[in-house]
């Protein structure tokens, strides 16, 4: 399982405003396509949490064709090519996903998956995570609690696999921000 936000294939400015060391579309398309390819299988799932493309309707298609993987998508601010694109196992705006974990205190590990961030997520004091997209690695998110950016501007231009979400988790605290207590305990 792998979760990858803002991709933002064939958008030339995003090297620009995210200062991508690509000197071309595409040249930075063939490496996240690369990076992505490298690491995950044609069965692996792929959670993308927005801003997959600003290219065509055919160009878009092409990428989707060309990505490993069982793709859902969870839409950004700007997704509309993706609208009707087959290869796609889901298109949602949210999801909430629980995977099966041993080293979890309840064998089960919620993800709360949204393009943007969420301060008060959904099961959050019960150590669910939270993974976003949108800022391009630009929102510290220390001391807020189980939360990343899954970006590529933050993670390598790769996907981040379940594993290493899970590590990168480990070391977070757990921070209470509404009324709820911690049940954890």
């Amino acid at each position: 399982m792998f979760f990858i936000s803002d991709t933002h294939f064939y958008h030339k400015n995003v090297i620009k405003y995210s200062n991508r060391p690509f000197d071309s579309v595409d040249q930075m398309n063939a490496c996240l396509i690369d990076n992505w390819n490298s690491k995950v299988g044609k069965t692996d799932d792929v959670y993308f949490l927005g801003d997959f493309s600003f290219g065509t309707k055919e160009e878009t298609q092409n990428i989707i064709n060309n990505l490993n993987g069982k793709k859902h998508m969870i839409l950004g601010n700007h997704d509309k090519p993706l609208k009707g694109s087959s290869g796609l196992e889901s298109v949602r705006s949210y999801h909430r996903l629980k995977v099966q974990d041993s080293r979890t205190e309840r064998g089960i590990q919620d993800i709360v998956l949204f393009h943007y961030p969420i301060l008060s997520w959904e099961k959050r004091h019960y150590g669910a995570w939270h993974l976003f997209g949108h800022c391009h690695g630009s929102l510290t998110v220390e001391g807020l609690g189980k939360c990343h950016d899954a970006g590529v501007d933050n993670n390598n231009y790769s996907p981040l696999s379940y594993d290493e979400v899970y590590d990168i988790m480990k070391d977070k605290n757990f921070v209470q921000f509404d009324h709820h207590i911690d049940r954890r305990k």
